[in-house]
C-alpha cells in the first residue's frame, strides 16, 4: 500500500515509522470501511506513518505523536498510553503486537487495530 500512494515521497525523505495494521485489525472492518480504505490508500497510509524514528523506547516517554495525515492542514495526532498489562497503546485502542523492526529507513510496528479517521466512528 505504501508503494502504491503518494507516500513513497516521504519515504525518500528521511527515516518513517511505520504502524502496519496486522490482517486481524482489517478483518474487524465492514466492506464499507475497507472500501474507503481502497479508495483512498494515501490517506489512510499516512494516518499510519510518523516522520522519524519512533521505537517503543521512546514512546514510553511522550503522550502523543503527530502522523503524516493531514485534515485541513492539522497533523492527525494519536495518544500513547499503556494498557492494563503495563503494554503500549496507540489511541486508546491498538496495541502493538510486534514492535521495533528497524529498517534501513525507518521502524515497523504491527498494531492489532486499524487507525484511520477516528477509526471509522470507532468500528470494532
Amino acid at each position: 500500500a505504501v508503494v502504491s500512494t503518494q507516500s513513497t515521497g516521504v519515504l525518500s525523505k528521511g527515516n518513517v515509522t511505520l504502524f502496519v495494521p496486522s490482517d486481524a485489525a482489517f478483518a474487524k472492518l465492514s466492506d464499507a470501511t475497507l472500501t474507503q480504505i481502497e479508495t483512498d490508500p494515501s490517506e489512510f497510509v499516512s494516518c499510519h506513518m510518523y516522520k522519524g524514528d519512533l521505537c517503543t523506547a521512546g514512546m514510553f516517554h511522550i503522550k502523543e505523536f503527530q502522523t503524516l495525515a493531514r485534515s485541513d492542514e492539522i497533523h492527525q495526532t494519536w495518544s500513547v498510553g499503556l494498557n492494563a498489562d503495563k503494554n503500549l497503546l496507540i489511541d486508546g485502542a491498538a496495541c502493538l503486537t510486534e514492535s521495533d523492526m528497524v529498517c534501513s529507513n525507518g521502524v515497523v510496528h504491527v498494531i492489532d487495530t486499524v487507525l484511520w479517521r477516528d477509526q471509522i466512528e470507532r468500528e470494532t
